[in-house]
């Protein structure tokens, strides 16, 4: 009997193990902090990767490929450990952030990213980025400026009361104006 339950308390102590030390899949996604963005705007594209195994090291990404159509001006990576069940195992999450600047106008498609971890591998779903041209100022045509000399264009104002003091006139060094 003694013999029974040992062998009945290691079963359990195994399966226990199995269960709490099981190697769940990772938790792979992208981000853009912004969909639509000016031509010259930077946008900040994130790999965020959990469930990470400290006992096994760190995955192997590889970033799409950014270079005809962005130009990469800062990469980061971010770390967060948490150890969590009764083993304290650690799972680790991680972060790449790079913050890119589109160099053309249009739809701009951002392959996946994969990512390589324990034989399998991973792929991010492709994201889209809508890129605008910077508008230009409002150009103020040389009609609505008047010229020195040019006779200036009344523009109608409000009529005062009698018992107003204000006329719809003002001083100024060169003389009447009319107060718009």
């Amino acid at each position: 009997m003694t013999r029974a339950a040992c062998f009945l308390a290691g079963a359990l102590l195994f399966v226990f193990h199995a269960v709490c030390f099981a190697q769940r899949p990772l938790e792979v996604s992208v981000f853009l902090d912004k969909t639509s963005v000016m031509l010259g705007e930077v946008v900040e594209f994130t790999i965020t990767i959990e469930g990470i195994d400290s006992a096994y090291g760190k995955p192997r990404v590889v970033a799409p490929d950014f270079g005809d159509y962005f130009t990469v001006i800062a990469s980061f990576e971010s770390n967060n450990i948490e150890a969590t069940g009764i083993y304290r195992q650690t799972q680790v999450s991680w972060q790449l952030r790079y913050k890119l600047i589109p160099k053309q106008i249009g739809t701009i498609i951002i392959e996946p990213a994969k990512i390589f971890y324990l034989g399998q591998t991973y792929t991010t779903q492709e994201l889209l980025l809508y890129v605008k041209l910077v508008p230009r100022q409002k150009r103020i045509s040389s009609e609505a400026v008047p010229s020195e000399g040019a006779p200036e264009e009344e523009t109608e104002t409000e009529a005062p009361s009698a018992d107003s003091p204000h006329t719809g006139e003002k001083d100024s060094p060169s003389g009447k104006q009319n107060v718009i």
